[in-house]
């Protein structure tokens, strides 16, 4: 995750050959925090930056400046092998700036215009109606700078993003891991892994693009998940 000093990582091809270098520097003038993205690709650098807090439309240009960045590897990188590299690229972007803004806002180092979306892996104990630390379970939440806001089922995640498209749900390894576990309930159980699916589906995109296309159409089916968490849903007595 991004700290004081920059980060960096070497993209390579299935045959071990260099084909990029991405750098993420995080940079907190007053007058001008946020983070700038360099790629180098093909001796060809290029330059992108969004705010400390990003919604998810800077997030959106962040991929959309990548899937451009990355037409550069067309020369010397076959078509196919050039989309996996890109969706890492992305992917690995996105999951920094992520990780990073969030614990930022969960610290209450910097503060935010909009709302966002985070995962936690909590119980509720109904005795104390209190949460306490659960591996198994993941629960969504509605977040206001350090503030929770409201736990989400599935069918108000899927309303809250639709009706407020600025809503990111910033990469970190557990919102990465709960998109996954979400996919594999939906029958879809390709790419489940330790390491984040690449396909062409992440190409573009941010995690709230990809969630809302989850669950789109699912207004009559059984909820995916309720507001007590992912894995306490099988239980019908939990849904609320």
């Amino acid at each position: 995750m991004i700290g004081q000093m920059n980060t960096w990582k070497e993209f390579h091809t299935s045959n071990n050959e260099w084909a990029c270098f991405a750098v993420i520097a995080k940079h907190s003038n007053k007058s001008n925090a946020g983070y700038v993205i360099v790629l180098n690709i093909n001796d060809c650098y290029k330059r992108c930056g969004v705010s400390c807090t990003p919604d998810n439309h800077e997030l959106l240009e962040v991929a959309y400046f990548i899937l451009f960045a990355c037409e550069d590897l067309i020369d010397t990188v076959h078509d196919v092998e050039s989309d996996f590299i890109m969706a890492n690229i992305t992917h690995w972007v996105l999951s920094q700036i992520g990780a990073s803004v969030e614990w930022l806002l969960w610290e209450g180092r910097i503060t935010a215009n909009h709302q966002y979306i985070t995962t936690s892996n909590l119980a509720l104990d109904r005795e104390t109606n209190t949460y306490r630390r659960y591996t198994r379970n993941t629960l969504v939440c509605l977040c206001e700078n350090s503030e929770r806001i409201q736990h989400l089922n599935a069918k108000e995640l899927y309303t809250c993003l639709r009706k407020n498209p600025e809503i990111p749900i910033y990469q970190t390894p557990l919102s990465n891991e709960f998109e996954m576990d979400v996919k594999y309930l939906l029958g879809d159980h390709n790419g489940i892994g330790a390491a984040y699916e690449v396909n062409e589906e992440c190409l573009s995109t941010t995690a709230s693009v990809r969630m809302i296309e989850r669950l789109r159409g699912r207004s009559r089916k059984p909820l995916l998940f309720s507001k007590i968490g992912l894995y306490a849903c099988k239980y019908k007595s939990y849904y609320q």
